[in-house]
């Protein structure tokens, strides 16, 4: 039930509250594009399809299929599916922590699974890795795009929430996990990138009013008067004549060899 409450916090609004501008969406999708270009893709925890929709309108040759546990998030990826027109996307509604998940998607192989800062919902990393090497193609790509525990450490939210930082370096594997299951499995990274999303407010009322919000899923999880503590320590400290760091990824590209 925490988790369903979670789910339904971070939906609302979501593309607004956690909006990625246009440069850097540009950045993102350049990066991706060798390793979704054609073929058939996954997207683990694909949300509200804010990463999803723009690769699918452009990558017309590729099938995708858009994976999320939340009704609430798959909405706007149904609407644009339907008002775009995207006949390259499938959509499945699932919890890829149940034991039949896999089962979902049939007998199908992958040319690239996606986890686009969805990894820190997965509860058993071990056993995950394990089915994602049953699902991908030899010489398919695994992508997983999510905030390292150095990046954690110095964004301006996890410091102006120190319980939601516990939360988050406790929830996400980190780098080196991952990273070494993988290689184990035969993998090997072949790419990586560092994306940072900044954005520019108003006033400090706009920020509050963004961070009221709750833009992050971590931010559910913590007490009312945690969070309250948060928003003023945000706002205090965070100068609105600038651009603030609102969010830290980094991107990893796994080949299976």
């Amino acid at each position: 039930m925490e988790q369903q409450k979670v789910y339904r916090v971070l939906a609302r609004n979501y593309n607004k509250k956690r909006r990625i501008d246009r440069g850097t969406l540009h950045k993102i999708i350049s990066f991706l594009a060798p390793y979704v270009e054609k073929g058939l893709v996954l997207d683990l925890g694909s949300g509200s399809g804010r990463i999803l929709i723009p690769i699918t309108k452009l990558f017309s040759k590729t099938t995708f299929i858009a994976y999320d546990i939340s009704t609430n998030m798959l909405r706007n990826v149904y609407r644009h599916k339907k008002s775009d027109n995207l006949a390259n996307m499938e959509i499945l509604e699932g919890n890829f922590n149940s034991e039949r998940w896999i089962s979902n998607l049939g007998n199908r192989r992958f040319d690239s699974i996606i986890l686009f800062q969805s990894i820190h919902f997965v509860r058993n990393i071990k056993s995950f890795i394990k089915q994602l090497c049953y699902l991908i193609k030899n010489n398919g790509s695994v992508i997983i795009a999510t905030t390292t525990h150095d990046q954690f450490r110095s964004l301006p939210y996890c410091v102006a929430f120190p319980g939601a930082m516990r939360l988050e370096l406790d929830r996400t594997p980190n780098s080196d996990v991952f990273t070494k299951l993988l290689l184990k499995e035969k993998f090997q990274l072949v790419a990586s990138k560092i994306i940072s999303i900044k954005a520019k407010f108003k006033s400090k009322e706009t920020l509050r009013s963004w961070l009221n919000q709750k833009p992050f899923s971590v931010l559910a999880l913590i007490s009312n008067k945690e969070f309250k503590n948060g928003v003023a320590n945000f706002t205090s400290q965070e100068n609105v004549d600038k651009p603030i760091l609102l969010d830290q990824f980094s991107i990893f590209v796994f080949k299976k060899i």
